[in-house]
């Protein structure tokens, strides 16, 4: 039931419905499905674990987070859980070749914004030599 809840606190509630879950065989994974499927009628499809078909196009990404994680963390592995968190973004943010368009986009439907976005915009203001009125600040 905790993967369940889990599933259902960050996945439904933070990402609206999911019609269907595939996953492989898990014991505590299958448990906690099962309990979704009873309590919100979500549908679970199992798969096989050594299904290549299948497991290769779920695992694609896991060996570039992998990458991302093991080169950022320059031979200190016990820094993952720091770094994990920068990975999982640059991902998102990355133009999915076989989509075209950002994970996050694709997630939220807007672009995101990036810490350079708002350099860049800073410097398209030009300097402000005195207090400004409410209709010359809109106006820049």
């Amino acid at each position: 039931m905790g993967i369940g809840r889990f599933i259902f606190e960050s996945l439904l509630c933070r990402w609206g419905g999911i019609e269907t879950i595939v996953t492989d065989n898990g014991v505590l994974i299958v448990a906690g499905l099962d309990w979704l499927s009873k309590t919100y009628h979500i549908n679970h499809i199992w798969i096989s674990p050594y299904n290549k078909q299948a497991n290769g196009v779920v695992e694609r990404s896991h060996r570039t987070i992998h990458e991302s994680i093991v080169k950022t963390c320059e031979g200190d592995m016990s820094r993952w859980t720091t770094v994990a968190p920068f990975a999982f973004w640059a991902d998102r943010v990355t133009v999915c070749k076989s989509t075209g368009y950002l994970p996050f986009y694709m997630a939220h439907g807007v672009e995101p914004v990036l810490p350079f976005d708002l350099t860049e915009a800073t410097y398209l203001i030009p300097k402000l030599d005195k207090p400004l009125t409410e209709e010359e600040l809109l106006a820049l």
